[in-house]
């Protein structure tokens, strides 16, 4: 078969798929049966077990890292004192739980701060600056590996895809990329773009980037992913993501790693390997 056949089939496949004509039917399951006394349990205790779990896993990302250590030799340094990383880390978690303000937050410091081991209150302002913390940062890289830990030899299949994070809540990432027609006029500035890979039966994220542009490409985000996974995972079977990934790096990539890639093409793909036979 010619390569132009080739693709003429390809392109009459993609077009049935997009439009529905495939023949794809999907198969009703019977609706699970609701343990209504574990739900109820589980909506009273949430807010409780979120703390103590916050609390945990940072306090074992804290001694991982020897965090307490290395706190204890920037404290000998001249000015100011900083606040202990752990302690911020469960503010900007607490943070994110709660969805609340700076301002907030330190009000939620000063009522859970005995509960969550917060040794002592700070400002608005250092909760602000918390993020760009290069110990923060650290210690959240961890917490994100430790939370892989129960499923990492159970997980095998993972997914990647970009999405926008707003940094104004009057934006609406889907409806300026997509819903403009005149595409100069997308307002993407107004969004930090993050590429999450995470698993396909767990639903954990397992990796985890904010682009430095908000309208970088996609598809060079995938190969690290690749490779922070197959540390943190015994095996990896198949990788999916749609057509803004597809590129022979990636699918040689997640090839290096035992996997098969399962990448939607474009309708303009070739089929020629060149030295990439997944």
């Amino acid at each position: 078969m010619t390569q132009k056949s080739n693709q003429s089939i390809l392109r009459k496949l993609l077009d049935e798929i997009e439009e529905g004509d495939f023949g794809f039917k999907y198969e009703e399951k019977e609706p699970e049966t609701i343990d209504w006394t574990s739900y109820d349990q589980a909506q009273i205790n949430e807010i409780n077990d979120m703390l103590l779990t916050i609390r945990d896993i940072v306090d074992q990302a804290v001694v991982n890292l020897r965090i307490k250590e290395k706190h204890e030799e920037v404290l000998k340094r001249p000015g100011r004192p900083p606040v202990f990383p752990g302690d911020l880390v469960k503010s900007v978690l607490l943070q994110q739980y709660f969805h609340s303000s700076n301002r907030m937050t330190v009000g939620l410091i000063l009522l859970f701060k005995e509960k969550m081991g917060i040794s002592k209150q700070f400002s608005y302002k250092t909760v602000e600056r918390a993020y760009d913390n290069k110990y923060v940062k650290d210690i959240l890289e961890e917490i994100a590996r430790l939370t892989q830990l129960p499923i990492e030899d159970k997980e095998h299949n993972f997914t990647t895809d970009g999405t926008g994070l707003p940094t104004s809540v009057k934006y609406n990432y889907e409806n300026e990329k997509y819903g403009n027609s005149d595409k100069s006029k997308n307002n993407l500035d107004q969004f930090e773009q993050a590429i999450i890979t995470s698993g396909c039966k767990y639903k954990l994220i397992a990796d985890f980037v904010i682009t430095e542009n908000p309208r970088a490409g996609e598809a060079p985000y995938l190969k690290e992913a690749t490779r922070k996974i197959s540390q943190n995972y015994s095996s990896v079977d198949f990788w999916t993501a749609d057509s803004a990934y597809i590129a022979r790096y990636n699918t040689s990539a997640i090839g290096s790693i035992g996997a098969k890639p399962r990448i939607y093409p474009k309708k303009d793909d070739m089929f020629r390997a060149k030295g990439s036979p997944e």
